[in-house]
């Protein structure tokens, strides 16, 4: 598990070596984490449509236990794994929810320089129930 930063690990080729090596060292990786917005981070935050980017880049260059990798963020209502971003929409799904939502999937707007999941929200922070959103349940 681990973040990914502007300038640190923000290649595509390092990611994948990362996933390589780990796979074959037997370890499945698992998460890889949208970098949270807190004080004093902000030169290490990438927009949401890059990391998604780089995260496919680096899977398609791995094989294996590589591809099973995770882009999440650890959102105040919860775990929400990043499935896509096209067509100027974030396809998200909750991995684990605080609130109820475990499993619901959404549809939401993604405008460029959207980095996190209160941007997606039309900057309206959700009153941890986001249910005027398109949700879909998941059985």
């Amino acid at each position: 598990q681990n973040p990914i930063l502007r300038g640190i690990n923000d290649h595509e080729d390092l990611l994948a070596e990362l996933l390589n090596k780990l796979s074959a060292a037997g370890v499945t990786p698992y998460y890889f984490f949208i970098n949270r917005p807190v004080a004093g981070n902000a030169s290490f935050v990438l927009p949401l449509e890059r990391v998604y980017r780089l995260v496919e880049k680096a899977k398609a260059k791995t094989s294996g236990l590589g591809k099973r990798v995770r882009l999440v963020m650890s959102h105040a209502t919860g775990k929400i794994e990043i499935l896509a971003i096209e067509g100027g929409k974030a396809y998200l799904k909750y991995h684990q929810s605080k609130t109820g939502n475990y499993g619901k999937f959404m549809i939401l707007n993604c405008p460029k320089g959207a980095t996190w999941f209160d941007d997606l929200l039309d900057s309206e922070v959700p009153s941890h129930h986001p249910s005027n959103h398109s949700f879909a349940d998941v059985d």
